[in-house]
């Protein structure tokens, strides 16, 4: 039986506290010094989670999280680093991310933030498999892809769970903030709103690498809330704005 958490850290000794600390609370623990013994492991069971550093002696963190994802797997991915930069956080996301933890923290911070990941991941998965609506997307919520035609996206699980309830309402009807603060934080407390703008200016980022001209597919109207519009008219649009 395979960790159900892995930790990917090149120091041995902070590798050990986490593996140690996390343990206690969160089940089966196991840290690794390399992405290689890492991906290894992970083919041995089906953890729930990854913590992974930025820098690593055999592959940067970045790539990890890529290439996990390209490999399917749908679990949370942490990255646990020094690296405090706003550039070294989006290209977390941007890797897959679904959130990122700054050294140095408490371990009792490590395991909130753990949790909340793994219940949003159950949150996730208790969805509908596969998710579609006229505005041409195919969202594969186990995968945490979306689709449009033959392009793909990967996306974290916040972004998921938005684009899910974007598609259960559908394009005819305006989702509010709260509405789609209550879908995706659910019952927890001490969030703001504008969290709700942060994580859909990701997925309108991601959703327009799917679409010729990235045309913006989540319409904002003030007052209202957002809706999910008709890819083959966004991509019709943008044509004719030029």
């Amino acid at each position: 039986m395979g960790p159900e958490i892995i930790v990917v850290e090149d120091d041995p000794d902070m590798c050990s506290v986490i593996e140690r600390g996390l343990g206690q609370g969160l089940g089966r623990v196991q840290g690794f010094q390399t992405a290689a013994e890492a991906l290894a492991a992970s083919a041995k069971g089906e953890p729930k989670a990854f913590l992974i550093d930025v820098v690593l002696p055999d592959l940067d963190g970045f790539t990890l999280c890529r290439r996990l994802r390209e490999r399917g797997f749908g679990g949370a991915i942490i990255f646990v680093s020094g690296r405090s930069g706003a550039q070294d956080r989006s290209r977390g996301i941007d890797a897959g991310a679904d959130d990122y933890v700054v050294k140095p923290f408490t371990l009792g911070e490590l395991e909130d933030r753990v949790r909340d990941q793994l219940g949003r991941k159950d949150r996730a998965q208790a969805a509908p498999g596969t998710m579609s609506g006229r505005s041409g997307i195919v969202l594969d919520v186990a995968l945490q892809i979306a689709r449009w035609q033959d392009r793909t996206v990967v996306l974290t699980a916040r972004e998921t769970l938005l684009l899910a309830a974007l598609l259960r309402f559908g394009p005819d009807r305006f989702v509010t903030r709260e509405e789609l603060y209550a879908e995706v934080w659910g019952e927890e407390t001490g969030g703001a709103l504008n969290a709700v703008d942060v994580y859909l200016g990701y997925l309108r980022t991601k959703l327009a690498r799917l679409v010729p001209g990235g045309q913006t597919l989540i319409q904002t109207l003030r007052g209202r809330g957002f809706r999910l519009r008709d890819a083959v008219a966004g991509s019709r649009l943008s044509k004719s704005a030029h």
